[in-house]
């Protein structure tokens, strides 16, 4: 589906990118149409839409990802999970 379309030259995807902007309501058109809350895990130097809105602490996007199917519990090998991400930079989640 064009949603999961690569769209900048970092690799990542819409979704990536607007979950670490903390943009909310682009996050909810873009997993409203498709987008999958896990795929950048997968493919985009191993991280995930989930890990760049808890690392940020854009509560409300972490929220929404995880209603919309975000793995809590995805590790990336290069910063660990949502949470031990967001206590890193002292962020309550």
């Amino acid at each position: 589906m064009a949603i999961q379309k690569v769209q900048t030259t970092e690799r990542n995807t819409a979704l990536i990118v607007s979950a670490r902007g903390g943009h909310y309501e682009i996050v909810k058109v873009l997993l409203d149409n498709g987008a999958d809350p896990n795929l950048d895990q997968e493919l985009f130097y191993f991280n995930s839409p989930l890990i760049e809105a808890a690392a940020k602490g854009h509560y409300q996007v972490v929220e929404l990802l995880l209603t919309k199917g975000a793995d809590p519990n995805f590790t990336s090998k290069y910063t660990g999970t949502p949470l031990t991400v967001a206590a890193k930079k002292d962020i309550i989640l």
